[in-house]
């Protein structure tokens, strides 16, 4: 990248840093796994997707893969979950947890290319069918 071209997106970051309307722009925050947007800071439509993050918390790029998206926000969440929770009810859901989490990190995987072998197909379709399961089970 040319020097003048890095300087540019330097200033551009800093620009979509401030506060505008009493918000910060999420996706420069530096706080990690609450934004997922998809675009890079050179996209002509960083301007809307900006205003969009600061409106309603996400920019349309998100729902691009929405699948992704869910993916990518669930597994440290329920990867904690299930640290938290593993054997803390008599009746644990730790196991289905576990292979819903595989799913998703398959998911994910490759930029979510979802390419599988016929084994990792199996254990997609078994973790998805985990989550109607023990979706309103997932508290403590």
């Amino acid at each position: 990248m040319s020097k003048s071209k890095k300087d540019k997106n330097i200033k551009k970051k800093e620009l979509l840093k401030k506060v505008i309307n009493n918000r910060v722009d999420i996706k420069y925050s530096g706080v990690p796994n609450i934004c997922f947007s998809l675009t890079d800071m050179d996209d002509d439509r960083e301007e809307e997707f900006a205003k969009q993050r600061k409106d309603f918390g996400f920019d349309d790029s998100e729902t691009w893969c929405l699948m992704a998206s869910i993916a990518n926000f669930s597994i440290p969440r329920l990867k904690r979950y299930i640290e938290i929770t593993d054997g803390m009810f008599e009746n644990s859901n730790t196991k289905q947890c576990n292979q819903l989490l595989k799913a998703f990190e398959l998911l994910v995987r490759d930029d979510s290319f979802c390419m599988f072998d016929d084994d990792e197909k199996k254990v997609v379709e078994k973790g998805l069918k985990q989550f109607p399961k023990i979706f309103q089970g997932l508290w403590w």
